[in-house]
């Protein structure tokens, strides 16, 4: 069996597709075809004793499906795969003590944009419908002049955290097993981030893969064209490429989707919920994080 020994954990609408595509293009790298399987946290609910069912789905959750996922590798310097984990602090430990020399990506993006945009991928999915004010105080209340106050465990908010979610992945691989990509960057120069990633896993840095934007959000402007564009793709993939799939759908999530106003007051308290957080990450990154604060409300 191959043992995965590169992960890109997320996190979650800060460009993982895109990297994804980057990473599996290369001919030194074999990319699990599916992403997001989730094994490993489905591995440390069952160490824990507490039910998979209901927290996690997939079909890749049990050891002997996951391992086929990498049926295919050969020989290849780096076996790897792309889910979530970031979210998931029981998960680094796990997979150091499988694979200790594992190398782990990592996207890093403005808290409050990741929000919007995961805001506007659940409207998109037709899994939420209300305005982003509503999305934002789901599990939190919004007070005019303290800001968010009563935040859940189960608040959104905390996806935004990302200081604080690296911390027992910097404990466990240490920072320089540990490669920080920002989607700034990757949006602005995908190439040279491509490079940048080749690097860090010293494999051809000349490779010139094919750059794809894709998993755009926003309100549609069709119901029943969401609603088909939502559908299975499971026939689809039989028979279209999957860099050509993800080529297609960025164009036409560009001709159908709209992005919505959001209203100054919100997107100034979310400025200041993260911002301890993001002055923790420019210091662990060293990446200028400072522009992340001069950017307005979308739409205004």
């Amino acid at each position: 069996m191959t043992v995965p020994n590169l992960f890109f954990i997320g996190g979650m609408r800060c460009g993982s597709t895109t990297i994804y595509l980057l990473l599996s293009q290369h001919p030194e790298i074999f990319m699990a075809e599916i992403k997001e399987p989730m094994f490993w946290y489905a591995e440390a609910l069952r160490q824990k004793g507490e039910p998979v069912e209901g927290r996690v789905n997939g079909r890749f959750l049990t050891r002997r499906p996951y391992e086929e996922l990498f049926a295919g590798a050969g020989a290849v310097k780096w076996a790897g795969e792309a889910s979530h984990y970031i979210y998931h602090s029981e998960v680094p430990g796990l997979i150091s003590s499988h694979s200790p020399d594992a190398r782990i990506l990592i996207a890093v993006r403005d808290p409050a944009e990741r929000m919007f945009s995961e805001y506007l991928f659940r409207v998109r999915s037709g899994y939420f419908s209300g305005s982003f004010e509503d999305f934002v105080t789901q599990d939190a209340r919004l007070d005019p002049g303290q800001g968010f106050t009563e935040v859940s465990e189960r608040s959104r908010l905390g996806k935004g955290l990302q200081a604080h979610l690296l911390q027992s992945w910097i404990d466990v691989f240490g920072m320089e097993r540990l490669h920080f990509i920002n989607f700034d960057d990757l949006k602005s120069r995908p190439a040279e981030v491509a490079q940048q990633i080749y690097r860090f896993l010293e494999v051809d840095p000349d490779f010139s893969p094919a750059i794809v934007h894709t998993q755009r959000g926003g309100v549609p402007r069709s119901a029943l064209l969401m609603r088909l564009l939502n559908l299975p793709k499971a026939r689809i993939r039989r028979f279209v490429p999957r860099i050509l799939r993800e080529k297609l759908r960025a164009q036409i999530y560009s001709k159908v989707l709209d992005s919505p106003k959001v209203a100054p007051g919100t997107w100034q308290a979310l400025r200041r919920y993260y911002a301890a957080d993001i002055a923790q990450l420019q210091e662990l990154t060293g990446q200028d994080l400072r522009p992340w604060s001069l950017r307005p409300a979308p739409g205004n």
